[in-house]
C-alpha cells in the first residue's frame, strides 16, 4: 500500500488479487454497514480490486466513494466499476502513512487487512484520522487468528514461514486482536473504539477450492515464495510440499479453514451511533446461488472421495518432495482457477426490498463457477499420454471397426488422427490396461462412465465405436446368436441344393429381435436422426443391425424397425417413446449391456429425469456400462451423479466449457448508425457482409463461388418466424426451425447445415430463395414480398436452442447470435456449432441498448485466452 515497494509485505500477484475479488462488504465488512447512510463520502485505502469499494458504493445512495491503493491493482478496479454501472467512485494512487487528501474529508475511512502489512501502522490509523470528519469513522479489519481441520504440517509450516517473511520485511502478522491498541496510541480514547469480531470460514467443496487453490498458487508463485526462499526461511521443495498440502486440503471433503479477524470501528466526535454488534459472519452465508440447474459444475474432473471399508474418507498422503517418483498410478488432483467476484443486483434490490443478491464468478456472467481444472503438472502429464495415440489403429478394435473410420466415419479426410475425447474415452471404455491404471483382478459389476467434452470436439464417435465393437465381440460369443446362424446356414444350405427336405422355421426371429444389445438416448428426433444415420453408415462395414426411433416416425415403422425378424443390435431412441414402449414390454431392456445417454445434462433434468431413470433400472440387470456424455456439466447434474454414481469414472477433457479458441467473436452495437436498435436490420447487414466477402474470393474455379451458411440463434420461437420472413425480404434465402417446425421438415432443414462436402454456385447466378418452394419457411399461403436483390450464396437457418446441441453442423463457419443468451450454457451450445473437428469459425453477437454489453465482453475475454466459461 506504501509507495515504497519494500514496505508493503505483500504483492499484487493474479493469485493475490483474485482472492480480493472474492471479498464483498458482506463478507469481509459486515461491521461497518450500521453506520452506513446516503449521501456518505467514504474512503477506501488499500482498495486492491475494488470489490469492496464498489460494493459500498452501491450501498449508499447519493454517496461518493474514493479507493486508493499503489497503481497495479487500480486498472482492474476502475474496469470493473464501469462493467457494473457504478459511477459514484474513482480510484486513485495513493500512499496510507501520506494520504492525498485535506483534513477533515470523509465521513467514514475504512481499511481491510492493509495494516498487517505496512511498516508502521500507528502513523497509517494517526492518516485516516486526519481525514476523517468531525463525527466521522475510522474502521479497521485485520486477521486474528486461524484454525483448521484436520492437522496437516504443511499448513503449519505455511502459518510460521508466513509470519516470518511478514516480520523481516516489517510487517505485523495477525494483528486483528491488538488493532484497538493501535487507534488507542493515535490518540482516541477506549470509550470511542467498538470492538467487534468476524470470521471467514471455507468449508464447502467450492470455498476450499477457492481458498486451498489459492493459497496452492501462491506458494509458489507469488512474491511470498522468492522472500521466502531468498530470504532463506524456506526451500523450494518446502514450498511444493506447502502448496501440495493446500491441494489435499481442497480434496478433502472433511476439511475446513477459519480466519478469526479483529474489527473496529472508530468515532472520534460528536454522537455514537447504536446498533453496532459483535457478529461472527462465514463467507458461506454471504453468497447466494443459482438454481444449480442453470450454472456449471465446479468439479467436473474430481472423482468421489475414496473410502475405506467403515466408509469413512481414506485421508490422502502428503508426498515429500520426491513423492511423484515411481507411481504406479496417476495422482491427478484439481488445482482451482479464481474468477470470482461478488456483486450487488439492484434489480434484485428493488424487488426484494433492499435485500442485496450476490453472485460468484465473473462481475456479469452470473451462471460462471470456477472449475477445478487439473494442476499444470498433471495436465501436462495428461496431454503428454494423450500425445502418444496418434492413430486409431493404436486402439485394441476389432479390425472391421478399424475399416469402418476411415471408410465410413471421417471419410474423404486426410491425416485421420483422433481427437483429445477419443484418444482419452476409447480405450477406457475398451478397458485397456495402462502403466497408468491399475489392473483389473476381477469383472466389475458394471462400470459408469462421464464423458465430459467440449462441443464439437467428436464425442459421438468416442463412444459409438467401443459400443460396437463390444457388440460384435458379444456377439461371437453368444450361444443363441450362434445357433441361429447355423440354422440359417443350413436353411440356405437345403435351398440352394434344392433339396426337398422341410427346412427349419423360416420364421424363427432373431434372438435380437425386439431385445438390443446397446441403447442410444438422445433428448430430440433430429438427433437421433443425426446418430443413426452415423451408426447406418458405420454398419456398411462393420455388418451390425441398428434401429432409430423417434416420434417422427410412424407407429408400423417403429415396430417393424424395433422387432424386425432380422434383429436390432443398436437401438437410438428419445427417452418418451423407449420408456413407453418399455412400460408395455418390459423385456425389450432385458439384454441391454451397454446403455449411452448422450446430451445427459439434458436428460437427466427435471424434464427428462424420471424416464431416464426409470430406463437405466431396468436395464441394470444386464447392464455393463453406463455411458454418461454431455459438453455442459450443471452443478445440478454434478451432484445428481455424485449421489446416484458415486463411483463413476470421470473422463474430462482440459477444454470443457471452453469455446475453442479457432472461433472468433464479433461484436454489432446495434445502438450505433446506420441500425438504430433495428437488429433486423444489422443481422440482414452482417449476412450480407459475410457474403459478399465469400463472393469476392476467387478459389479454384473462377466460375464459382462458395455456398456459405450462417446460423442465426434467437432466445424464443416466435422469433425464428419474423427473423426469417425479414431475411427473404432482404433477398436472403432464410428459413426457420422451431418446435413449431413438423418433423420431417425439420430433418430436410438440417441435412444441408450438417452435410461436410464443400458446395458451390455459379457466379452471378441466383438459385432462387429457398421459401420460393419451401411453404414451411413462411407461414402456409403467405409469400415474401419480392426483393431487388438476392444474395445467391448464402443460405441462413433461424433457430432457437433446438438447433444448438448437439448438432452436428459441420458445414456451418458462422453463427449470428442474434439475441444476447440467457446463460454460458447457452453461449457454449451456440458458439459450439461453429469451429467444429478442429475447423475455423466465427460468431457475430448483436448487442442493443438493453443488452447486456458486460456479459458479452466477458465472453470474449474468456474465448480469447481460451478460459472456461463457468
Amino acid at each position: 500500500m506504501a509507495q515504497q515497494p519494500s514496505v508493503y509485505t505483500t504483492d499484487h500477484a493474479t493469485s493475490v488479487l483474485q482472492t480480493h475479488k472474492w471479498r464483498t462488504v458482506a463478507n469481509s465488512a459486515a461491521y461497518l454497514i450500521p453506520y452506513l447512510k446516503p449521501g456518505m463520502t467514504i474512503l477506501d485505502v488499500g482498495c486492491g480490486p475494488g470489490s469492496i469499494t464498489i460494493d459500498l458504493a452501491r450501498l449508499t445512495t447519493d454517496s461518493h466513494v474514493t479507493g486508493i491503493d499503489v497503481a497495479d491493482p487500480l486498472a482492474e478496479a476502475r474496469a470493473s466499476a464501469v462493467a457494473l454501472g457504478v459511477n459514484n467512485i474513482e480510484f486513485k494512487v495513493g500512499d496510507i502513512h501520506a494520504l492525498d487528501f485535506p483534513d477533515n474529508s470523509f465521513d467514514v475511512v475504512h481499511v481491510h487487512q492493509v495494516l498487517q502489512h505496512i511498516s508502521d501502522p500507528v502513523k497509517a490509523i494517526r492518516e485516516m484520522r486526519r481525514v476523517a470528519k468531525p463525527g466521522g469513522i475510522v474502521a479497521a479489519r485485520e486477521s486474528a487468528s486461524m484454525e483448521w481441520f484436520p492437522e496437516s504440517a504443511g499448513i503449519t509450516a505455511w502459518r510460521d514461514i508466513t509470519g516470518k517473511v511478514s516480520r523481516a520485511k516489517g510487517g505485523n502478522p495477525h494483528p486483528g486482536s491488538g488493532i484497538h491498541s493501535w487507534a488507542r496510541e493515535t490518540g482516541f480514547e477506549r470509550s470511542q473504539i467498538t470492538c467487534s469480531t468476524g470470521s471467514w470460514c471455507f468449508s464447502s467443496d467450492e470455498e476450499r477450492a477457492y481458498w486451498g487453490g489459492s493459497m496452492a498458487e501462491r506458494a509458489l508463485s507469488s512474491g511470498f515464495a522468492k522472500i521466502a526462499v531468498d530470504g532463506g526461511y524456506a526451500k523450494m521443495e518446502e514450498l511444493k510440499d506447502i502448496s501440495n498440502a493446500w491441494l489435499d486440503f481442497v480434496d478433502d471433503d472433511n476439511a475446513w479453514f477459519g480466519l478469526l479477524h479483529g474489527e473496529i470501528n472508530v468515532r472520534f466526535a460528536g454522537r455514537k451511533l447504536a446498533g453496532a454488534m459483535q457478529t461472527q459472519r462465514h463467507a458461506s452465508q454471504a453468497q447466494s446461488r443459482l438454481p444449480k440447474r442453470m450454472s456449471l459444475s465446479p468439479r467436473v474432473a474430481q472423482p468421489n472421495p475414496r473410502t475405506s471399508e467403515s466408509g469413512k474418507p481414506v485421508r490422502r498422503r502428503q508426498d515429500g518432495p520426491f513423492g511423484g517418483m515411481n507411481l504406479k498410478e496417476a495422482g491427478i488432483r484439481g488445482v482451482p482457477e479464481f474468477q470470482r467476484t461478488s456483486r450487488t443486483d439492484s434489480k434484485s434490490n428493488d424487488r426484494e426490498g433492499g435485500k442485496t443478491n450476490r453472485r460468484e464468478g465473473y462481475h456479469a456472467l452470473k451462471m460462471q463457477r470456477a472449475l477445478a481444472p487439473v494442476s499444470y503438472n498433471s495436465r501436462t502429464a495428461v496431454k503428454e499420454r494423450l500425445q502418444q495415440i496418434d492413430s486409431f489403429k493404436k486402439f485394441q478394435l476389432l479390425p472391421s471397426v478399424q475399416e469402418s473410420i476411415e471408410a465410413q466415419a471421417l471419410k474423404g479426410l486426410e491425416d485421420v488422427m483422433p481427437t483429445a475425447v477419443q484418444r482419452l474415452t476409447i480405450p477406457a471404455l475398451l478397458g485397456e490396461v495402462s502403466k497408468h491404471q491399475r489392473k483389473k483382478t476381477a469383472k466389475a459389476e458394471r462400470e459408469d462412465f462421464l464423458i465430459a467434452a467440449e462441443t464439437g470436439s467428436g464425442k459421438t464417435l468416442s463412444y459409438l465405436l467401443p459400443v460396437i465393437d463390444a457388440v460384435k465381440r458379444a456377439e461371437q460369443q453368444d450361444a443363441d446368436v450362434e445357433e441361429y446362424n447355423k440354422m440359417k446356414q443350413e436353411e440356405e444350405l437345403k435351398q440352394n441344393n434344392l433339396t426337398l427336405v422341410s427346412p427349419p422355421l423360416t420364421n424363427m426371429p432373431h434372438p435380437t429381435t425386439g431385445r438390443p444389445r446397446a441403447v442410444i438416448l438422445l433428448p430430440t428426433s433430429e438427433l437421433v436422426s443425426q446418430v443413426g444415420t452415423l451408426l447406418k453408415s458405420l454398419s456398411h462395414t462393420v455388418k451390425f443391425r441398428s434401429a432409430l426411433i423417434s416420434s417422427s416416425v410412424s407407429g408400423k415403422v417403429i415396430r417393424n424397425r424395433l422387432f424386425s425378424p432380422g434383429g436390432v443390435d443398436i437401438l437410438v431412441s428419445t427417452p418418451h417413446l423407449l420408456a413407453s414402449i418399455a412400460e408395455s414390454d418390459p423385456n425389450i431392456l432385458s439384454r441391454v449391456t451397454h446403455l449411452v445417454i448422450d446430451e445427459a445434462d439434458s436428460l437427466l433434468d427435471r424434464g427428462f429425469s424420471p424416464l431416464t431413470s426409470e430406463i437405466i433400472d431396468k436395464s441394470n440387470p444386464s447392464l455393463q456400462q453406463l455411458i454418461l456424455c454431455s459438453a455442459t456439466i450443471p452443478r445440478s447434474l454434478d451432484s445428481f451423479l455424485r449421489k446416484r454414481f458415486p463411483d463413476i469414472r470421470r473422463l474430462t477433457t482440459p477444454n470443457l466449457h471452453a469455446i475453442p479458441r479457432r472461433v472468433q467473436l464479433g461484436v454489432v452495437d446495434v445502438e450505433r448508425d446506420p441500425y438504430r436498435e433495428n437488429k433486423n436490420l444489422a443481422c440482414a447487414d452482417t449476412i450480407w457482409s459475410i457474403g459478399k466477402s465469400a463472393a469476392d474470393h476467387e478459389g479454384p474455379d473462377k466460375n464459382a463461388v462458395d455456398l456459405k451458411h450462417v446460423l442465426v440463434f434467437v432466445n424464443e420461437r416466435e422469433k425464428t418466424q419474423e427473423v426469417a420472413e425479414y431475411l427473404v425480404t432482404k433477398g436472403i434465402n432464410a428459413v426457420a426451425l422451431s418446435r413449431d417446425t413438423p418433423e420431417h421438415r425439420a430433418s430436410e432443414i438440417l441435412a444441408d447445415f450438417t452435410s461436410s462436402e464443400k458446395l458451390t454456385v455459379p457466379r452471378g447466378e441466383n438459385p432462387g430463395s429457398l421459401a420460393d418452394n419451401q411453404p414451411n419457411y413462411l407461414p402456409f399461403g403467405q409469400v415474401a414480398p419480392p426483393s431487388k436483390r438476392n444474395l445467391p450464396n448464402m443460405k441462413v437457418l433461424v433457430t432457437t436452442d433446438l438447433g444448438s446441441r448437439g448438432i452436428d453442423t459441420l458445414a456451418v463457419r458462422h453463427v449470428i447470435l442474434y439475441d444476447v443468451p440467457h446463460s454460458t450454457i447457452d453461449f457454449i451450445h451456440r458458439l459450439g456449432r461453429t469451429g467444429r473437428m478442429g475447423r475455423r469459425g466465427r460468431g457475430i453477437v448483436l448487442v442493443g441498448k438493453n443488452d447486456r454489453k458486460d456479459v458479452v465482453r466477458e465472453v470474449k475475454e474468456g474465448m480469447f485466452k481460451g478460459q472456461a466459461l463457468i
